[in-house]
């Protein structure tokens, strides 16, 4: 079983998880984080060449708001034209390997989900992605907890956005909805909960799995029992909870919950103490048009004002930020549940 509990101090951030936006660069304020440039070995020659190519293009998937702003930073301070382009994790996949294949490589570093490894996996073994640990990046990995140096996929997070148990602010309030996934096999919550579908995602039957692993076949017979409708994705369960067909809905995160609760949706959200999310990785392209550029973005979301940005927004949850994690909080390889498919599906009651 690839389960990965990681203990923690318990503090609950609420994440936005997870479109182009360009920047012609300003000036700079020589000064990256709490480091000067000249004191940080190999960075100002780093800075020189990335301002010779004066561009950059970053493909990412998590939310706009975290992303974009970030970008347009790293464009200003370095005098370098900044885009970013946001992609489905689909078309992400599709379009970088497309263009990795065709010598025609547009992007110049990536922020994707590690929950896709297989598409990690499979641009390193190709050479499409260096390796972050073999990118030069100044200072890196140094400060950077062990646990998010993800060497197998050739990438290192830098934000995640844990998993919880969206509820309807209208009906509810923090305390009465579930806290817990054992919470929802509550019989309380009959007929009221809202459930991604295990049998359209390999990452929602993982969640499933995960429970079951934690509480047992019980709990999860209790929250299919519970069920009133399960949806494709985070987007449409929040509707319903929002709309107040359902009380509850899981898995979703902060991400989609604020997103939506920002647009007028009666929306809120719980984070277990127990429970995964989503972690974004950031790749450098190996065939990147302007690799010092790449690795110089890379430097500056680890080390850089970019990091600054990172942990002051309320949009998401920086690596560095360990106090802000559930407290059980666990990683999921991809894929782990799918043997048990069958059983998983048989004891939500669904086929």
């Amino acid at each position: 079983m690839k389960l990965r509990h990681v203990a923690l101090p318990l503090a609950i951030l609420l994440a936005l998880a997870g479109c182009s936006s360009g920047n012609s660069g300003g000036g700079s304020d020589n000064k990256g984080g709490d480091n000067d440039y000249a004191n940080v070995e190999g960075l100002t020659d780093l800075i020189k060449a990335a301002q010779e190519e004066g561009e950059f293009t970053l493909y990412y998937n998590p939310d706009p708001k975290i992303v974009e702003p970030v970008v347009e930073a790293f464009g200003k301070e370095f005098g370098i034209k900044a885009e970013s382009v946001r992609l489905s994790s689909g078309d992400f996949m599709a379009r970088y390997q497309a263009e990795a294949e065709a010598k025609a490589n547009v992007a110049d570093a990536i922020i994707l989900t590690t929950a896709v490894s297989g598409f990690w996996e499979e641009m390193v073994k190709s050479n499409y992605l260096t390796p972050v640990k073999d990118a030069d990046i100044p200072q890196f990995p140094e400060g950077i907890d062990k646990l998010w140096l993800r060497d197998d996929l050739g990438t290192a997070i830098v934000t995640l956005n844990p998993n919880g148990i969206a509820f309807n602010t209208d009906s509810l309030t923090a305390k009465e909805a579930p806290k817990s996934w054992k919470d929802l096999a509550d019989p309380k919550w009959a007929g009221q909960v809202a459930l991604t579908d295990p049998r359209v995602s390999n990452s929602f039957l993982d969640f499933f799995y995960m429970i079951q692993q934690k509480y047992g076949d019980d709990v999860v017979k209790g929250i299919g029992k519970n069920a009133y409708r399960y949806v494709p994705s985070a987007i449409p369960l929040g509707q319903l909870v929002g709309a107040g067909e359902a009380q509850v809905g899981a898995m979703t995160n902060g991400g989609a919950v604020g997103s939506q609760a920002s647009s007028g949706l009666p929306l809120d959200i719980n984070i277990p103490d127990y429970t995964n999310g989503v972690e974004q990785g950031l790749g450098i392209n190996a065939n990147a048009p302007n690799p010092n550029a790449a690795r110089l973005f890379a430097w500056y979301v680890w080390y850089g004002h970019g990091k600054d940005m990172l942990i002051e927004t309320p949009l998401t949850t920086y690596i560095s930020q360990s106090d802000s994690l559930p407290r059980e909080y666990t990683r999921m390889e991809e894929g782990v549940a799918e043997p048990h498919k069958a059983e998983i599906l048989a004891l939500l009651g669904i086929d």
